[in-house]
C-alpha cells in the first residue's frame, strides 16, 4: 500500500483566530476519514511564529496515521572550532524527526526521535547523544500529556494573541535560552554569550520549559538549553563528569562504572576506526605520550584518569580499574598496541584481529586513549608551525569547551593578550 504524503503551505497555515480556540489552519481535505489533530495545528503554527517558517517542516502518511515533524534546531553560535571538534557543520541546523500519530498527536503513541544533519552522515556522534537526552525527556514528559491538558495550558494564553497584545507579550514571556527572531542573524555576540554561555547555562540546561507555547516549542526550547553543555555531561548516563577539575571541550563517558559498562552498547566513538583513519599521526600523539606517562616515575599522579576497560572476556568486570590500579600490566598491554603508521596500512578488521592476538586488552585500551581524550587535536599545517621548533610534529589543542572559551574571547577584546611558551615533557596525557 502507498503511502499518500501531503506537506503543509503556509496557506494551510493561515487560519482564521476568531472564537476561544485559537487554531493554525485546521481546515484541510483528505483522501482518507482521518485528518490531523486541531491540536497539532496549534503546535506547528506556535513554532512557526515564536521561530521562523523554516524552522519546522511536516509530512503527513496519511494511509497509515503518521506525521513526521522535522523542528530545526540552530547551531550557528558554535565557534567554528568547536563545531570542528563536535563534527557538526554550524552552517546547517540539527534535524530533530519526531512522529506522531496525524490523527491522535499527544493522546496517541510515544513518538520516535531521530536526530541528524542533512551533510552528517557518518560518526555524528553529538546526534546520538542528543537522541538520547531528548528521547528520555519525551518519555517522561508523555506520562503526563494529552491533548485536553495541553488545551488548557494553551487557553490560558489565549489573550497574548489578541490586538494589542500579540507577539511581543507572547516572546516576552519566554526563557532566556529561546532567540525569538526571524531573521538570518539570530542574536548579538553580547546576548549570545548571555543566552548560551552564561555561568548559568549549566544550572539551568535540564530545567523543563513551559508548555504554554506547545509541546513542540517545549521539545526545541529544551534542545536549545541542552546543545551548549552537552560536553559537561556522560552521554551515557547525563549526569555531570565526575573526573574532570573543569569543562572539557569533547562530550565523553564518565568514569562510573555503570557507564563504562553501557559504554560499548551506546555507539557513541565505541569505535577507534574513524580516528585512526582521519587522525593517525594525533593518535600516535596520544599513544606517545601515555608510554611517557608509563616510564615516568611519577606515573601514579599524571597518569590520571587511570583506564576504565571492560575485560572482553568478561563484560561484567574491568580489566583496568581505577580502584585496582596495576600499571605493569597497562604498560604490556601499551606494549601490545602497534604503531599507528603501521596500522593505518591494513584493513581495521584485520589491524583489531593481530593486536588481539598480541593483548585482548591492547584494542580496548586503544579505544580508551582515543575516547577518553576530551581535547580537539589537529596535525599544524607547514603554514602555521613554529621554525624555532625544528620539528615538523606540531599540533594544536583546543581543549575550552564552549562556555568558557566565548568568555575568553570577550575578554581579550576587552583586555588583549600575551602569547606565552610553556616547555613540557609530555608525560601528562590529560593535562593539558
Amino acid at each position: 500500500q502507498s503511502i499518500g504524503e501531503q506537506f503543509w503551505s503556509d496557506e494551510d497555515l493561515d487560519g482564521d483566530s476568531d472564537g476561544e480556540d485559537f487554531f493554525y489552519g485546521a481546515q484541510g481535505h483528505y483522501a482518507t476519514d482521518l485528518s490531523r489533530h486541531p491540536q497539532l495545528d496549534i503546535d506547528v503554527g506556535a513554532v512557526r511564529d515564536i521561530y521562523s517558517e523554516s524552522a519546522i517542516s511536516v509530512r503527513e502518511y496519511e494511509t497509515i496515521d503518521d506525521v513526521d515533524i522535522d523542528l530545526h534546531i540552530n547551531i550557528s553560535f558554535l565557534d567554528e572550532e568547536v563545531a570542528s571538534a563536535w563534527k557538526v557543520t554550524r552552517t546547517e541546523p540539527i534535524i530533530l524527526r519526531l512522529r506522531f500519530s496525524l490523527s491522535q498527536y499527544l493522546d496517541g503513541p510515544e513518538p520516535t526521535v531521530e536526530v541528524f544533519q542533512p551533510n552528517c552522515k557518518d560518526g555524528f556522534c553529538l546526534g546520538v547523544q542528543l537522541k538520547r537526552i531528548l528521547s528520555m525527556f519525551i518519555s517522561n514528559q508523555w506520562k503526563h500529556l494529552s491533548n485536553e491538558f495541553l488545551n488548557a495550558q494553551q487557553r490560558k494564553r489565549h489573550s497574548w494573541f489578541k490586538a494589542g497584545g500579540t507577539i511581543k507579550k507572547f516572546r516576552a514571556g519566554l526563557s532566556i535560552f529561546s532567540p525569538i527572531t526571524k531573521s538570518t542573524v539570530h542574536i548579538t555576540t553580547r546576548q549570545l554569550i548571555q543566552l548560551f554561555f552564561s555561568s548559568q547555562a549549566l544550572i539551568h540546561c535540564k530545567s523543563i520549559p513551559t508548555l504554554e507555547y506547545g509541546f513542540l516549542v517545549q521539545v526545541m526550547k529544551y534542545s536549545e538549553q541542552r546543545i551548549p553543555t552537552l560536553n559537561d555531561y556522560c552521554v551515557v548516563c547525563d549526569e555531570q563528569h565526575v573526573f574532570q577539575n573543569g569543562s572539557m571541550l569533547k562530550p565523553a563517558v564518565c568514569t562510573r562504572e555503570l557507564c563504562v559498562f553501557s559504554f560499548n552498547t551506546l555507539g557513541v566513538m565505541s569505535g577507534a576506526a574513524e580516528d585512526v583513519a582521519t587522525g593517525a599521526e594525533v593518535v600516535d600523539l596520544l599513544v606517545a605520550m601515555c608510554h611517557a606517562a608509563l616510564e615516568s616515575a611519577r606515573k601514579s599522579i599524571i597518569f590520571d584518569p587511570y583506564p576504565s576497560v571492560v575485560d572482553p572476556h568478561d563484560p561484567k568486570s574491568l580489566a583496568f580499574n581505577p580502584k585496582k590500579r596495576s600499571y605493569e600490566r597497562l604498560q604490556r598491554a601499551l606494549d601490545s598496541i602497534t604503531s599507528i603508521r603501521e596500522i593505518t596500512q591494513g584493513p581495521y578488521v584485520e589491524i583489531k584481529k593481530q593486536m588481539d592476538k598480541l593483548d585482548p586488552l591492547a584494542h580496548p585500551l586503544l579505544q580508551w586513549i582515543i575516547s577518553s581524550n576530551r581535547s580537539h587535536i589537529v596535525k599544524l599545517p607547514s603554514s602555521r608551525q613554529l621554525k624555532f621548533m625544528h620539528t615538523s610534529h606540531q599540533f594544536l589543542l583546543l581543549s575550552s569547551p564552549p562556555a568558557k572559551e566565548a568568555r575568553f574571547r570577550t575578554a581579550r577584546k576587552l583586555h588583549g593578550s600575551t602569547f606565552a611558551f610553556q616547555n613540557g615533557k609530555g608525560t601528562a596525557p590529560h593535562a593539558y
